[in-house]
């Protein structure tokens, strides 16, 4: 069993990484939470909450956020809990999401490490050619 992954973001973040690894691996097998400045944070917190609630595989799910500490983040560990069935991964981008899709038949806690490593490795700072 493959763990259910989960995106939570700023909108509209998570369905654009999303629509963007679609394009580059084919339909990947997620669902994705928006949280909006122009509406109430609880309306998206009851969104994360819902999608959390969805029938999962034994596997657990897998959420990736995009900032530590930011609303998306905060709203999906108020959302969580104490359930141990959910890793969650701050920093969220493309690199992370394509890692975490091309080994989605991982264990929960090895995917969880793979996006936290792909999202380390994919920050660098670059120097153009001379």
């Amino acid at each position: 069993m493959t763990p259910r992954l989960l995106l939570v973001a700023h909108a509209p973040l998570a369905s654009a990484l999303a629509a963007a690894a679609q394009t580059i691996l084919g339909p990947p097998t997620l669902s994705t939470v928006a949280i909006d400045f122009d509406n109430d944070r609880e309306d998206g917190g009851c969104e994360i909450v819902s999608a959390l609630a969805e029938p999962s595989a034994q596997a657990g799910t897998l959420v990736l956020v995009d900032v530590a500490g930011a609303s998306p983040c905060n709203s999906v560990l108020r959302a969580v809990g104490d359930r141990r069935d959910i890793e969650i991964v701050a920093g969220l981008g493309l690199a992370m999401l394509l890692r975490v899709y091309n080994y989605h038949n991982r264990d929960l806690a090895t995917l969880a490490t793979l996006a936290a490593e792909a999202g380390s490795r994919s920050t660098a700072r670059l120097t153009p050619p001379i």
